[in-house]
C-alpha cells in the first residue's frame, strides 16, 4: 500500500461513523496532519529556524531545547537515538534523570517551532528514535553547500558553491565537542573548492583572483602544502615575485613555530638567507635533496621557479624597478634593521660555497652595496610596507 492510500484510510477510520460537524472538524484535523510544512534551517554563521517564511524567535524556553534540534540537524538522517541525546546532553546525570530532560527538551523544542506555525509531529519520537521533519521538508544550508561543492566542475559552479559558503558552522558553538566532526569537515570543504577554483583561474589567465582567495587561507594554514603551492603559483602568473617570495617565508616561519623542522632547515632558510642573484648555493643545495629524496614533488617545482624567476630580482638584474621590489621585501622581513649583519651571513655562504674565501674575502662588499641599493630604491618610491 502506497503511504498516500494509507493516509486515505487514516481519514477513513477517523471519520468513521460521524456526521455533521463532528465530520467535518475530523476532517479539517486529518488534513493538517497530512500538511508537511516547509522547514529552513541555517548553520553557517549561526544558527536560524524558518517555517514557511516565518522565522522561530530566538527565544527558546530551554538553551538544550535549541541544542538538541542542532544535533539532530546534524546526524544522519536528521534522527538520533534518545539515549544518544540524553548522554550528550547530560552526560553526568542518571539515566533516568536525562531521559527525562530529553522529554521535556522535546516538548520546549516543540513550543519553540510552534511559534512559527511548525506542527508538534515536525519532531517526532518513534521506538526511542528522535526524527526532525519525518515527513520531509527540511532544508539545510550546510547540506546545500556540501552538494554543491561536490557537483562543481568548472569555474561557474565553483563560483556558485563558495558562494554558499557563509560562514563557520554555528559559531556560537565554537567549543562544543559534538560540533567538531562536522565543522572540520565543512571547513575542509571549504578549503578544497577554493583550492579547485584558485587553479582553474590560473588556467584561465585570472591569477590575481586566485591570489585573493588563496592569501586568506594560506595566512590561517601555515602547513598546508598545496594551499601554499597554489597561492605561489598565482603570485608568480601574476608577476608578484616578490609577494611569492615574502609568502615562502611566512612558510618557513609557520613550519618552525609548529615544529615542523625539517623541510623548514633544508629547504626555506638556505633560501630566505640567499642574496639575490647567488645561484650557486641555491642550485647546489637543490641537487643534493634531490639525490637524497629529501624534496617532495611540489617542492622541486617551487624550488625550480624560486630559483629562475624569484632570485633574479637584484644583483645580476639591471632593472630597477625589479631591485625596488627586493627592497621590499628586505625591508617587510626585517633584513634592513642589520643590513651589515645580514650581508655577513651572506658573506659566509659566499666563503663556504663559492670564489670568496679564494679571494680572502670574509665580506665582499658588493653583497652590502646591493642590498642597500635595493632597499633605497624602495623607499624612494614612498611604499609602506603591508605586511606585519
Amino acid at each position: 500500500m502506497t503511504r498516500t492510500a494509507a493516509l486515505r484510510n487514516r481519514r477513513r477510520h477517523a471519520l468513521g461513523g460521524r456526521s455533521g460537524k463532528g465530520a467535518v472538524r475530523a476532517q479539517q484535523l486529518m488534513t493538517f496532519d497530512v500538511t508537511v510544512p516547509t522547514v529552513r534551517i541555517r548553520l553557517l554563521g549561526g544558527f536560524a529556524v524558518w517555517v514557511g517564511d516565518v522565522v522561530v524567535p530566538d527565544n527558546w524556553r530551554l538553551r538544550k531545547a535549541k541544542t538538541l534540534v542542532k544535533l539532530l540537524v546534524l546526524a544522519p538522517g536528521h534522527r538520533l537515538h534518545r539515549d544518544v541525546l540524553a548522554e550528550t546532553l547530560w552526560p553526568d546525570r542518571t539515566p533516568k534523570a536525562s531521559a527525562n530532560n530529553v522529554h521535556q527538551a522535546l516538548h520546549a523544542a516543540r513550543r519553540a517551532l510552534a511559534e512559527a506555525g511548525a506542527p508538534a509531529s515536525t519532531i517526532e519520537l518513534r521506538d526511542n528514535i528522535v526524527i526532525l521533519c519525518p515527513a520531509g521538508g527540511l532544508t539545510v544550508d550546510a547540506e546545500e553547500f556540501l552538494a554543491a561543492a561536490t557537483d562543481a566542475c568548472d569555474v561557474p559552479a565553483l563560483r556558485e558553491a563558495l558562494a554558499a559558503w557563509t560562514g563557520e558552522l554555528l559559531p556560537e558553538d565554537g567549543y562544543a565537542e559534538w560540533a567538531g566532526p562536522a565543522r572540520d569537515r565543512l571547513h575542509e570543504t571549504r578549503v578544497g573548492v577554493v583550492g579547485r577554483l584558485a587553479g582553474a583561474l590560473i588556467a584561465s589567465a585570472a591569477a590575481g583572483e586566485a591570489a585573493a582567495l588563496l592569501e586568506p587561507l594560506a595566512a590561517d594554514r601555515p602547513l598546508d602544502e598545496p594551499l601554499h603551492r597554489s597561492l605561489m603559483e598565482a603570485l608568480l602568473a601574476g608577476g608578484r615575485r616578490a609577494d611569492a617570495l615574502l609568502a615562502y617565508n611566512r612558510l618557513h616561519t609557520g613550519m618552525i613555530e609548529m615544529g615542523e623542522t625539517a623541510v623548514a632547515k633544508t629547504i626555506l632558510l638556505p633560501i630566505k638567507q640567499q642574496e639575490p642573484g647567488h645561484f650557486a648555493f641555491y642550485q647546489m643545495s637543490a641537487m643534493l635533496m634531490i639525490q637524497d629524496k629529501v624534496l617532495k614533488p611540489w617542492q622541486l617545482f617551487l624550488t625550480r621557479v624560486l630559483r629562475e624567476k624569484s632570485y633574479g630580482l637584484a644583483g645580476t638584474n639591471s632593472r630597477d624597478d625589479l631591485r625596488a621590489d627586493m627592497g621590499r621585501v628586505a625591508v617587510e622581513l626585517g633584513i634592513d634593521a642589520d643590513l651589515e649583519g645580514y650581508a655577513r651571513e651572506i658573506g659566509r655562504v659566499e666563503q663556504r660555497l663559492l670564489w670568496a674565501d679564494r679571494q680572502g674575502m670574509t665580506f665582499p662588499p658588493y653583497i652590502l652595496k646591493a642590498l642597500r641599493e635595493t632597499i633605497d630604491l624602495y623607499r624612494e618610491r614612498g611604499l609602506v610596507p603591508t605586511l606585519a
